[in-house]
């Protein structure tokens, strides 16, 4: 009897030989690849997903080494690749960033203003998706344009007016984003051709619109300031004025991009109007290096504030 027995188990070994044999060979050959996507599968992205593991001898997987069965997604694990890229366009989704921005102007016909900016955005995240968006831009001035400083029309070289920006920002839905802050324009400017030499304070409130409907990365925004000075040098004009200013922003392929954003201003003092035509085309060199440039011309100026413009800029979020 017990050499009966031990032939039938000598008969199942032999028989369930080659298929360890078979499941070995299937071990060896897996490619680091399918580890790492059954591994992502079952044992979840992150390490704080190890508390919810409930291990037991039935958890084993042969083909990997005994991998726990994870009960929940880690919200990461739902990132792709494939997300949209922020190209700090979006006024609602702020980046850090350093700009390097050289603008050539043509205030009326000839005369010339060259004005480079060195530009920095930071925001900061606040409580249950708040954000406050801070900015600041310090403007170099190269000009030929006439005033008190310049009676002869030379060109000079200065500083221009320095501006300081706070936007709360906070979405409402997937879709729709509100903004709100103030916008401080200082009288920093050296000589009277560089700046409006008043401090201006502009109180501003936007509100940005991206339907599922529209292509990936299209959105629209309209941006309302009301300008107006609190104090200001004797013999400058004063300031009262709104400026609306609708935006639409167009994706394009291989990270290029195209935002329409023209600037229109009414003057309560004058009664009258400015309406530009404004473009700016751009693309990202890398994840973190934007290079755009944007050209504006006059359609209806009522109201004289240039003629034309084009500027050249590189930025750098970090």
């Amino acid at each position: 009897m017990r050499h009966r027995m031990s032939t039938a188990s000598c008969a199942l070994c032999a028989m369930l030989s080659p298929l360890n044999h078979a499941h070995a060979q299937r071990i060896a050959t897996l490619s680091q690849g399918e580890v790492a996507i059954a591994n992502a599968d079952r044992w979840g992205a992150s390490e704080a997903a190890l508390g919810v593991f409930n291990f037991q001898p039935r958890d084993m997987d042969l083909r990997l080494g005994m991998l726990p069965q994870s009960t929940t997604t880690q919200p990461q694990d739902r990132q792709t690749s494939g997300d949209e890229i922020n190209n700090g366009q979006d006024f609602t989704r702020p980046v850090r960033r350093l700009d390097a921005r050289y603008q050539y102007q043509q205030p009326d016909s000839g005369l010339d203003t060259n004005i480079l900016t060195l530009r920095t955005d930071w925001p900061f995240a606040l409580a249950e998706e708040w954000k406050l968006s801070t900015r600041l831009d310090l403007p170099l001035v190269y000009s030929d344009v006439p005033s008190s400083d310049n009676l002869n029309g030379d060109y000079e070289f200065g500083l221009g007016s320095v501006l300081a920006q706070a936007l709360l920002i906070h979405p409402l839905d997937a879709e729709v984003a509100l903004a709100g802050g103030l916008q401080a324009i200082l009288p920093t400017d050296s000589q009277d051709q560089f700046g409006s030499g008043s401090l201006r304070l502009l109180p501003s409130i936007a509100v940005r619109y991206g339907p599922s409907w529209m292509p990936k990365g299209w959105w629209t925004a309209l941006v309302a300031r009301y300008d107006s000075d609190v104090w200001k040098r004797d013999g400058r004009e004063s300031t009262s004025a709104l400026s609306i200013q609708p935006v639409l922003n167009i994706a394009l392929p291989d990270r290029w991009f195209a935002t329409f954003a023209p600037e229109c201003k009414h003057s309560f003092i004058d009664d009258e109007w400015f309406i530009p035509f404004d473009v700016t085309v751009g693309t990202m060199l890398s994840p973190t290096t934007i290079v755009s440039v944007e050209f504006k011309h006059e359609l209806y100026d009522e109201l004289p504030q240039y003629d034309w413009s084009v500027e050249f800029r590189v930025g750098f979020f970090f």
